[in-house]
């Protein structure tokens, strides 16, 4: 089993709404979707556009959230991020949200299949 894991970039603005200062801060992991096999390019763009509206957009008026990037790993293994944080700090303290038995509303099903 496989389990495709979005990687995330937030965002926050430091600077005023007129004059905008954006740095990047705290990264995210989210699970997307799993497959019982290799999974084609064509499955693996298709689990991301299932979910991108639950991973980017703004969080708040000075913070916004975009993908950044996506990564297979097999079920039991770490991500890149967990391995980080168990090797450098002993534990796993953020570890990536699970958001693949998310179900889409209808409409935003058939929003998706629309484009």
């Amino acid at each position: 089993m496989l389990k495709l894991v979005a990687t995330t970039s937030t965002w926050l603005n430091h600077g005023t709404r007129e004059m905008p200062m954006w740095r990047p801060a705290h990264p995210h992991e989210y699970i997307i979707a799993r497959f019982d096999k290799e999974p084609t390019f064509q499955q693996i763009g298709e689990a991301i556009n299932n979910f991108i509206h639950y991973i980017e957009g703004p969080l708040d008026d000075s913070t916004f959230e975009i993908l950044s990037g996506h990564e297979l790993y097999f079920e039991e293994q770490l991500t890149h991020a967990e391995g980080f944080q168990l090797e450098m700090g002993g534990a796993i303290d953020f570890p990536a949200k699970d958001i693949s038995k998310v179900e889409l509303p209808e409409f935003i099903k058939q929003l998706i299949n629309e484009k």
